[in-house]
Formats: C-alpha cells, structure tokens, sequence
C-alpha cells in the first residue's frame, strides 16, 4: 500500500474559531491532503457489528464489574454531548501554549534551553533531532485529518459549568465517508470502537473522572489519570504510548451545533522504559526510516527524564505537551460483539 500526503496547516493553534461558529462549512485550504491507496474507515465500520444498545446494556455501576466471560462488552446510552479531535500534535518545546506544567513545580522547565514558565515538555526535543527522517507530528496530524485516527471526547453526566462530570476518550470510527460528512468541518456521527473498554471489566481505559468547566475553561485529569496516544511513525508502524498524569486544559466556545474546545492542552509524562518497550514492539514487517536499535539510542542520547511518576523520588518519565482542538461530535453506537 502506497500513501502519500501532503498537508499544509496554515493556522494549526487556531483552527477553529469564533467566526467558524457562522459558516460550519468554511474553506478547506487550512488542511489539504493527497491520499492514494487508502481503504476508507467508512467502509470498514459497516462490516463491524452494532450491539443492541436498547436490549443488552451495563449500568454505570455494573461497569466494573468482571466482564472476562462476557460475549462483549457495551456501553449505556444516552451517550453524552461530545467533540472529535480535528488537530492533534506535538507541542513545540516548553513554552506557554505547547504544554502544561507536568511535576507541578513552576520552577523547572523542560526541555533545557527551550522552555519557561515551568511548562513540562521534554520529548519535544527528540522530535526536533529526528524530524530529518521520522516526522511523527506529520503523522499525527495527518492521521487526525484522514480520519484514520478517531478520539471522541465525551461528557457523561455534564450539567453546567462549574459541576464536575466525566470525560471518556473513545477511540471511534466514522459512520459516514468524509465525502459525505467531512469530520473536520462538520458535526458527524461516530461509533466507538470495541477498544475504548477493557475487555475483562468493561471500564473504558481512559476516563477523567474531574472535568470541571469555570469561566469557560474546561480542566480535567491529575496524577490518577492516564491517556492512551496511538503514536504513528510511518503508514505501517506506530508507536502505543501510555501517557501518565495526563491532564487536559482548554477553552469552551458555544457553536449551534454545540461546545467547541479550543487552545486545547494534553500533557503528562510517559515513562522511559515504556517508551522502549513500545518501540521494541513494533513489528519487523513495518517499515521504518531508521531501526528500532537507533531510536532507542536517539532516545538515551537526547532525552532524560525529567518527572518522577511514582513519587518515589526517581525521574522515570519524559514530559511531553500536546495541542489539540475539537469539535461537536455525536455518538452513534458502539462496535463489538453481537450477542
């Protein structure tokens, strides 16, 4: 299979503005990609089944319950009011804006030379030394805008600003091809994926249980929080990466069509011996600029952890901040096994 993009991303911190609010369909120069060879996700999501919700659901409290001889798992319904992320990427070095302060010390900075404020961002020093030959934030991006990259960002049990609710990260597919319902530029419908839940209690695997909305500033996350980032590294290889302490921070605009996340911040930390367990599990088949051995070596020679994710007084972890915006979404349903 052969891909080739092109993206131009002209104003990526602000794709999404006030103005958009009036037009819901604005130009599309701001992300233009050339893809050949690729199997549309919409194809692939009708052959996935749908479970019946209205027949076979959990309640929220049999949610955690051992679910490791169940058929499958689902997920209750009403769904919450959500948003897709339209933009995801790496930030740019420790500066306001490209990450959050991660270890909570507004001393400390990362990385060393390119941060102030206390923002927390060491791994974006790696991208910059090995963008020559793996553009990760390239891949990123361009999976977000193919849509080969889904994250539903629901609000269970919202009510109102300043009451906290739940935030679920679905990973999801679209039911509609974007020649139909273009993702980035309108409000489409979604089916989560069997993936958002953990196969034996059925809880979803990336959960934030604080979200809290105050003068139109959504916050959410802290040290018991997780995030899971699908890394690609080319169009067969990609990295899976468990981000710790993850918090999310950004601010509310209120469309037609619902709320919409802008200057969208998710940072934590992703311990160093995960990270080269990740890289050692990509697959020999896959293709690769460089070899995994190099990567790990890149990794030593330009990257130290800076954040201790056990409290044990040890550095294990490497910061990263991540900039993202989202727009109104819809839930359709959930893809697993048909019972």
């Amino acid at each position: 299979m052969i891909l080739t993009t092109v993206i131009s991303l002209a104003g990526c911190d602000a794709l999404v503005d006030a103005n958009s609010f009036q037009n819901p369909a604005p130009g599309k120069g701001d992300v233009s990609l050339l893809i050949a060879d690729r199997e549309p996700l919409s194809d692939i999501v009708q052959d996935l089944p749908r479970v019946d919700l209205a027949s076979d659901m959990l309640s929220h409290d049999e949610a955690n319950q051992d679910c490791s001889d169940c058929v499958g798992c689902t997920l209750m319904p009403p769904f919450g009011q959500a948003q897709r992320m339209i933009f995801l990427a790496v930030g740019k070095g420790g500066h306001p804006g490209e990450g959050i302060d991660v270890d909570g010390d507004p001393d400390t900075c990362a990385p060393q030379n390119d941060c102030e404020s206390g923002v927390n961002n060491q791994l974006s020093g790696l991208f910059g030394v090995v963008e020559g030959f793996v553009n990760a934030n390239g891949e990123l991006t361009s999976a977000v805008s193919e849509g080969d990259l889904n994250l539903i960002l629901e609000w269970r049990d919202f009510k109102g600003e300043e009451v906290a609710f739940d935030i679920i990260v679905h990973p999801a597919m679209a039911d509609l091809p974007k020649e139909n319902c273009d993702w980035q530029l309108e409000s489409c419908d979604f089916t989560i994926l069997p993936e958002s839940l953990d196969g034996e209690t059925c809880a979803p695997h990336v959960f934030f249980h604080n979200a809290v909305i105050q003068d139109g500033r959504l916050t959410a996350g802290g040290p018991d929080s997780i995030f899971i980032l699908r890394l690609p590294l080319s169009t067969s290889a990609a990295l899976e990466l468990t981000i710790q302490i993850a918090r999310i921070e950004g601010n509310i605009i209120y469309g037609s069509d619902g709320p919409y996340l802008v200057g969208g911040l998710l940072s934590g930390a992703i311990r160093r011996d995960d990270i080269v367990e990740a890289i050692e599990q990509i697959p020999e088949t896959a293709f690769l600029p460089v070899g995994k051995e190099t990567l790990i070596a890149l990794l030593d020679l330009f990257v130290v952890p800076d954040v201790d994710s056990t409290g044990n007084g040890q550095l294990d972890a490497i910061s990263i901040g991540m900039k993202f915006e989202a727009r109104p979404a819809s839930i359709s349903g959930f893809a697993g096994n048909a019972n």
